[in-house]
């Protein structure tokens, strides 16, 4: 396969992460939203943080999305999540 052709792919594959519209496969945490319920599909969250990222999902009615959490405690949200909630979760996930 050429180069030019892998550069291609893995730039996609980038773009396709960083604009949020798919979760790294890199994460340490990675907390899914699907019909407004909260699901960790990956690594380990704590209860209290769980239940405090349930409530705020389900008093922002938030039906579906991700968060990740990456080893450098990096948090990111997929696209189209509410900015206005973004620092909170952060407060709540990093604390």
């Amino acid at each position: 396969m050429p180069l030019y052709l892998l550069l291609l792919i893995g730039g996609i594959v980038w773009a396709v992460i960083s604009l949020g519209l798919l979760p790294s496969p890199f994460c340490r945490v990675l907390v899914r939203i699907r019909d407004g319920k909260v699901r960790i599909e990956k690594g380990d969250l704590n209860a209290r943080a769980k239940e405090h990222v349930a409530d705020v999902v389900r008093e922002s009615r938030i039906e579906t999305g991700f968060i990740t959490i990456s080893q450098g405690r990096s948090v990111t949200f997929s696209f189209g999540f509410p900015s206005a909630l973004r620092q909170t979760l952060r407060n709540i996930l990093l604390n």
